[in-house]
């Protein structure tokens, strides 16, 4: 399955962002009791929803769950701007009565709609794992291929034009 940049970026940040929850410094697993605090404090990462929706979503981990993974697989190829409502996604989703009312103060935010859906996806990116990264990452590797070759050609131009070339 394709997934656009928007998801393949995101999904690695999200499963770094709920790592970096789970232990403390003693190697402990404080997962559940660091994401208590973020519920508490949901309030004031409302504006960290549209630059870093990861660190966002991250509350709603172990309380959103996916009941419709095809559905939300498709959703995987879009970008911000292209998804649909969260009226749409929610029945894509089971939400624990817990943290309802953080989807309420989300939707009630400017791009809480979106974020929602980005919250989602991501929910479903975590329980897959990185099943679909090898064709994203092939993508991916393609286009830094063609730009190091750009880069080589244009060194090459500039040891022609009797310039040392760069070393590293």
């Amino acid at each position: 399955m394709k997934m656009s940049p928007y998801f393949w970026q995101l999904g690695d940040s999200y499963r770094s962002e709920i790592e970096d929850l789970r232990y403390d410094s003693d190697n402990h697993d404080v997962l559940k009791s660091r994401l208590a605090d973020k519920r508490r404090a949901f309030k004031s990462l409302l504006p960290l929803m549209t630059d870093a929706p990861e660190m966002v979503a991250a509350t709603f981990h172990g309380s959103v769950m996916v009941k419709d993974a095809p559905a939300l697989a498709a959703l995987l190829q879009s970008s911000p701007g292209t998804l649909p409502p969260w009226n749409t996604v929610s029945a894509y989703v089971t939400i624990e009565p817990a943290v309802a009312p953080l989807i309420a103060m989300a939707l009630a935010a400017e791009g809480g709609d979106e974020f929602l859906v980005t919250m989602a996806c991501l929910q479903l990116l975590a329980t897959m794992g990185n099943d679909e990264a090898p064709e994203a990452a092939a993508e991916e590797s393609s286009e830094n291929e063609e730009e190091d070759e750009e880069y080589a050609k244009g060194e090459d131009w500039l040891s022609e034009q009797g310039f040392d070339r760069r070393s590293e």
